[in-house]
């Protein structure tokens, strides 16, 4: 007998995708070449953008514009319509009355654990919903040990509910040796011979002034190294732009915006030295891929 499952794929609808997007897109393919009769259902508030892996059900919902109003109203009536076997959902938060079971992935607990760095609309709204939705889930999965301990210390989650399936980078995260590619991309993006790269959203979390005033001391001995920052701005990212100033950096800092997967392995491989700074991750996936 098939076995129905809804899947959360709100992270696709996304302009730029994240760490989580390409996690809810990656676990959806890998699960979908399983040899099994499973149906994959996605569950959108709106339009995913690009496309889904070859194999789901066309995304089921109506436009909604805030992910978590939807989650909490939209959602269970969808499933209850659809009346899936579970749901899987993959960014933290799930419908506190859901009319099927629940498996739910909790990437951090950056909301708990760096408050300070977080943004006050994801304290006000997201923040209250993940212990009530994490003690209502069937299971949970998390990416590494160490926010499993921080959930069952914080949240006071039964331990036996919580499964790490630990994060990888996906296949094509490995050595670009091809000499065309890396001259297109070096080109495209006008990287230099020699660079310290970064790669993240801008934002409070990574830690990136102190990042600026490491890179400072060492161009004393290396001025002709560039700091190049891949990556879409976050919150109070203009505090980033006033250090780079502060310090005399403005030559020697590049910021590459919002890079597409498909030209971040050449970018690693021409990276002389990858940096990361951030003051907390629940997993750092970036830190994975810099290391294929």
């Amino acid at each position: 007998m098939t076995q129905v499952i809804g899947f959360d794929v709100t992270p696709l609808t996304m302009a730029q995708f994240t760490g989580v997007s390409y996690f809810t897109q990656q676990t959806l393919a890998a699960l979908l070449t399983r040899s099994d009769d499973r149906q994959y259902v996605p569950l959108a508030h709106r339009t995913v953008n690009g496309h889904l892996p070859q194999g789901t059900a066309a995304p089921i919902g109506q436009p909604y514009h805030r992910r978590w109003w939807w989650m909490q109203t939209i959602a269970p009536r969808l499933l209850a319509q659809l009346h899936p076997d579970f749901a899987h959902f993959t960014n933290s938060i799930a419908p506190l009355i859901c009319p099927v079971p629940v498996v739910l992935t909790i990437h951090d607990m950056s909301l708990f654990l760096q408050a300070r760095t977080q943004p006050w609309r994801s304290l006000l709204t997201v923040r209250p919903i993940v212990p009530l939705a994490a003690r209502r889930a069937a299971a949970i999965i998390t990416l590494s040990q160490y926010t499993r301990q921080d959930m069952i210390r914080r949240l006071k989650i039964d331990p036996g509910t919580i499964h790490v399936v630990y994060g990888a980078p996906s296949s094509q995260f490995k050595p670009v040796t091809d000499g065309g590619e890396l001259d297109r991309v070096r080109r495209q993006y006008g990287l230099p011979d020699r660079c310290v790269l970064y790669v993240g959203t801008l934002e409070p979390r990574k830690n990136i002034p102190r990042l600026l005033r490491a890179f400072a001391q060492v161009r004393r001995t290396h001025p002709d190294v560039r700091l190049v920052m891949a990556g879409q701005l976050g919150w109070k990212h203009r505090a980033i732009w006033r250090e780079i100033e502060s310090l005399g950096l403005a030559g020697a800092v590049q910021w590459l915006g919002y890079v597409p997967a498909t030209d971040l392995p050449a970018i690693y491989s021409l990276a002389t030295v990858f940096a990361s700074p951030s003051l907390y991750e629940g997993f750092g996936l970036p830190v994975i891929e810099a290391m294929a």
